[in-house]
């Protein structure tokens, strides 16, 4: 099943994607989580050392997806790791995916009633999250592209203005 022209991205949207990914709720608990797991100040360490093994990761995506450039990535790990091993590759991305997902969806509605709705409950926050996403994912990785490219500004002027 090959993806339709009209549900492709441009570079441009796909650094979108990237940023604003990294941006998200994962930014703001990302210090104190990981100084509270190695116990030492020395935690940025392995920020870089996780980030450098991510994006080796990302450069062997990229390759694989330069190579079979009308398949996705569920198709072509069939192809190259065999139809057992692959599905369960896909499985595995798929539920890492969910789980992601659910973990950030909690962390955004923790963080929106930490700083803006202290007495709101967490499912009338996550709510609004999960139906506009849902409605975004139903428009397809077009609609995404275009919402996170409009929202993108916002986030980094809201992420200096913090700095300062």
């Amino acid at each position: 099943m090959t993806s339709s022209p009209l549900d492709r991205i441009t570079s441009h949207q796909a650094v979108m994607f990237i940023t604003n990914f990294i941006f998200g709720a994962g930014i703001l608990t990302l210090p104190r989580t990981t100084t509270e797991k190695i116990k030492t100040p020395d935690s940025w360490i392995a920020i870089i050392v996780s980030g450098l093994i991510i994006t080796l990761v990302a450069i062997i995506i990229l390759k694989l997806c330069q190579r079979y450039p009308n398949e996705t990535f569920y198709q072509f790990n069939q192809k190259l790791l065999g139809k057992w091993i692959g599905s369960l590759l896909s499985i595995t991305v798929i539920c890492y995916y969910i789980a992601l997902s659910a973990y950030e969806v909690r962390t955004m509605a923790e963080t929106t009633r930490l700083f803006l709705l202290q007495g709101t409950p967490t499912w009338a926050i996550m709510m609004p999250f999960l139906w506009i996403g849902l409605y975004l994912v139903q428009g397809g990785v077009n609609a995404i592209a275009r919402l996170l490219e409009i929202i993108f500004p916002i986030t980094v002027l809201f992420y200096f203005w913090s700095c300062f």
